[in-house]
Formats: C-alpha cells, sequence, structure tokens
C-alpha cells in the first residue's frame, strides 16, 4: 500500500510544489492564527488548519490560496488487513481524502483522530523545508460524523508524508475499527 500512497501524494505534492515555486510572494502552508498569534480553533476536537498558500503583497494580500489535485488515479478498489480492521482504498486524491471508518463511534474516531492531527499539524511550526519545498504538514480534518453505520472524516493530507496516513490507519484499527474506507 506504500507503493500506492506514494504514487497518490506525489501527484498532489507536485502540483502544491509547483504552486509555491510559482507564488514567492506567499505564506507556505501556513497554519491560520488568531490576531494575538496563537492556532485558530475550530469544531468539536478544537483542531487548526493550514492553508495552501496565503498572499503576502498586493491586492491579494491575506488571501487563501488553494491548491487543488488536477488529476484522480484510477485504480480497482484494494484491501489492506489491519487486524482487527479491513481497509478499503478506493481512488482518492491526497487533499480532499473522505475516509469512512466503521466498529467506533464518532467519540472514538475523535479520540484517535484529534491527537493524531496535532502531531503530523506541526502546531509549533518546527519543520523545515523538504526537498519538496514544503514542510510535510497535514492542512484540514473535519469532525468525525455519523454517516450511516459509518463515521465519516475529511482529510487534506497537505504535503504530509505517506507515513501520516499510514499512522492514522494503524491507529484506528488499534482502537478496534473494523472497516476503514478511503476513497
Amino acid at each position: 500500500m506504500t507503493e500506492l500512497f506514494s504514487v497518490i501524494r506525489m501527484a498532489y505534492a507536485a502540483t502544491l510544489a509547483d504552486a509555491v515555486a510559482s507564488s514567492a510572494n506567499a505564506h507556505v502552508e501556513a497554519a491560520l492564527r488568531r490576531d494575538d498569534g496563537s492556532l485558530a480553533l475550530d469544531g468539536e476536537y478544537d483542531l487548526p488548519m493550514r492553508a495552501d498558500l496565503i498572499s503576502r503583497r498586493g491586492t491579494q494580500a491575506g488571501k487563501l490560496l488553494s491548491v487543488d489535485s488536477h488529476t484522480r488515479m484510477q485504480f480497482s478498489v484494494h484491501t489492506l488487513p489491519i487486524p482487527p480492521a479491513i481497509v478499503y482504498v478506493a481512488p482518492f486524491v491526497w487533499d480532499a481524502v473522505a475516509l469512512r471508518v466503521g466498529g467506533l463511534f464518532p467519540e472514538q474516531v475523535g479520540a484517535v483522530l484529534a491527537p493524531w492531527f496535532m502531531e503530523w499539524f506541526d502546531p509549533e511550526d518546527a519543520n523545515r523545508l523538504n526537498e519538496e519545498g514544503l514542510f510535510g504538514v497535514v492542512h484540514f480534518a473535519s469532525d468525525p460524523r455519523p454517516e450511516g453505520a459509518l463515521v465519516a472524516v475529511e482529510l487534506d493530507l497537505g504535503s504530509a508524508p505517506v507515513q501520516a496516513l499510514e499512522d492514522l490507519l494503524a491507529r484506528l484499527a488499534a482502537a478496534g475499527a473494523r472497516d476503514i474506507r478511503l476513497a
């Protein structure tokens, strides 16, 4: 699965890196902050968020710029056992992942998601630019919400490495998830 996730991530990371390279007057993967400099937190789990780019100058100064995936790889659904869970991986894009979890309540998914997100978010902005010119951080996670028998979460994995997604899947399985779907 690591190879598949790497290809999916690379498609988005290259698009984001190209946008960064052509936007010299922008803050890259900036955490949204309040006037006092503290992280702007939102949702039931008080999670922060990152913008892809924020313009620094001119008439666009302060404007959030979103960089979206241009393509979605096409492949058959893959399955991966991470006991006790089975992970189903349908075509998805790195910056807009629809995560669906079975076997856990929304509160249980949130209890896994929030610490995972903060770990990969880098709230202190300590990460250095990597070889792609990016910071290797997640950008957004929605609050978990019931969706039929599953719990739904929307993720923007930003420039986070493949290990971030693998870590989340392992944590959900360890918490007792039985069915994890990525699309």
